[in-house]
């Protein structure tokens, strides 16, 4: 054979092969044109019952493969017409959101059969589970489980989706339901938010500049720092300066009064603990001796009060850092009273949630930031002159 027709032989080779990959992907035993192994046809929902059992919906569960091996999965509860995170303290999540979620799925509808072999299942990204060991490193598809159940626990169903593809104009997806074998291109791509806090609202809260009218911070070891102003045009000042002393920074005076203006949270986690207690503690008045035993974890790091120019007050105690330095992002127990605020002590009144890295410095600013004193142990009588250095004769006409 010479070496031209041994070329020949390769390029054949490698064709069937590519083939042979492509026909695995296909139903082990199609049914005609509109057919799949197990009898289903395309132009079908993938999951009837969904839509047909919408309003018995009571909790949906979806579990993501990862690489991280405490990868949690987020589970969504109904309550009356309210949807809420579970695994995430019970907070509120926002119904468009879960309404949209369900739509999709209840939506989806089989484009094209593909494999119904469990061992190729991975080549879609909907093997479940799905057990393989991966290097961290590795962003290939993986799997998502949703699981929608009816209020006695029973499921409505259960869908595996695979990796997303563009065909036909538009994205679609691989997908499966988790009792079937059969794998389907199906209509639609379906977007699941990143992580739980992709189905709320992650807004903390929101204290505008010309609204705050006091902050008062105090530290674990006493130390306070109260800014105030008469005028929501004004700038903050600082309160009962020592004598001799000026403030240093005034755009950081500001910054910090303004630290709450839109602020969003990163976690959320329920916490046993009522703050109302502690409402009105401000600059001289005593704060809890040990206010980290009120909280799960961490140490206390300071409490700041914020009073508004329309009667609210808030309170926020801030413990656990990610560092344990006293910097970083932090973990922050709130509580609010006034006019206005019952929506949000509803949401927060005992929970707490983590604030990134610059909100948490300035709810722990400390007095010396912004406080220049005057310097100690200077002789005002001394000429500055004069050149008193021992060993010199003093100075001469000549």
């Amino acid at each position: 054979m010479n070496a031209k027709a041994f070329m020949l032989l390769l390029a054949l080779a490698a064709l069937a092969a590519v083939g042979a990959y492509f026909l695995a992907l296909q139903p082990a035993s199609p049914r005609g044109q509109n057919a799949a192994a197990g009898g289903a046809a395309t132009d079908a929902r993938l999951a009837p019952t969904l839509a047909e059992r919408a309003e018995d919906i009571a909790t949906i569960t979806i579990s993501t493969s990862s690489a991280a091996d405490d990868t949690d999965p987020v589970v969504l509860t109904r309550d009356g017409d309210q949807w809420q995170l579970t695994s995430k303290a019970n907070f509120p999540a926002e119904p468009d959101r879960v309404r949209q979620l369900i739509t999709t799925l209840a939506e989806l509808r089989t484009v094209e059969p593909k494999t119904a072999k469990p061992d190729l299942h991975d080549r879609l990204a909907v093997q479940w589970p799905d057990d393989a060991e991966r290097d961290p490193d590795d962003f290939s598809p993986r799997p998502t489980l949703v699981e929608i159940s009816d209020a006695d626990g029973e499921p409505i169903t259960e869908i595996v989706l695979g990796e997303t593809t563009y065909a036909g104009g538009g994205p679609r997806q691989y997908a499966r339901l988790l009792n079937d074998n059969q794998s389907w291109l199906v209509s639609a791509s379906v977007t699941i938010p990143r992580g739980p806090l992709g189905f709320v609202n992650t807004r903390f809260v929101e204290l505008p500049r010309d609204s705050v009218q006091s902050v008062t911070i105090t530290h674990a070891d006493g130390e306070t720092l109260q800014l105030t102003r008469d005028d929501p045009e004004a700038d903050f000042t600082v309160a009962n300066l020592p004598e001799g002393a000026t403030m240093k920074n005034q755009a950081l005076a500001n910054n910090t009064g303004n630290a709450l203006a839109f602020v969003n949270f990163t976690n959320v986690a329920e916490v046993d603990v009522d703050l109302d207690e502690y409402m009105h503690k401000a600059a001289g008045v005593e704060v809890p001796v040990e206010p980290s035993k009120l909280l799960d974890e961490g140490g206390f790091l300071a409490f700041a009060y914020f009073t508004t120019f329309d009667q609210q007050e808030y309170a926020f105690f801030i413990d656990a850092n990610d560092d344990d330095t006293g910097t970083g992002s932090g973990w922050v127990t709130t509580s609010a009273s006034g006019e206005g605020t019952e929506a949000f002590s509803e949401k927060f009144g005992h929970r707490r949630v983590k604030l990134n890295a610059g909100t948490i410095e300035s709810l722990t600013r400390k007095p010396s930031e912004l406080i220049e004193t005057p310097a100690t142990g200077a002789n005002d009588d001394t000429d500055p002159t004069t050149d008193n250095t021992p060993g010199l004769p003093p100075p001469t006409d000549g």
